[in-house]
């Protein structure tokens, strides 16, 4: 079996994508989390994918992940109340369900000091 570097959990009755391990930032280092997502299904290869949009927590590095996933995974993303939307106050909520409490927390003082993160 090949091994994956994402993965589908659930939080609370929904679903969202999330890294086996952290993801850390390419310019400053800083952890990054995922922001938003879309499921996508390419017709004509019968192909079932979620792009993926995961933020640096700190400079705010935008990044977009191309993941394939199996159709049963695409049903859940896609009925998930998450999908399609920008995570902001979702944050807390996902990354406690992810065991992230001590980040979820960081983030979530950012988001009340800063607004829109």
């Amino acid at each position: 079996m090949v091994e994956r570097l994402w993965r589908i959990v659930k939080v609370g009755n929904d679903y969202v994508p999330a890294p086996e391990k952290p993801m850390y930032c390419p310019i400053c280092g800083e952890e990054v989390i995922i922001h938003d997502f879309h499921t996508h299904y390419q017709r004509d290869i019968g192909f079932y994918h979620v792009d993926i949009h995961a933020k640096c927590t700190y400079c705010g590095h935008y990044m977009t992940f191309g993941v394939p996933i199996t159709e049963e995974e695409a049903g859940k993303l896609y009925r998930s109340k998450y999908h399609g939307k920008l995570l902001v106050r979702e944050v807390k909520e996902i990354l406690e369900a992810l065991g992230r409490k001590n980040l979820a927390e960081k983030i979530n003082e950012r988001l009340k000091t800063w607004g829109y993160w």
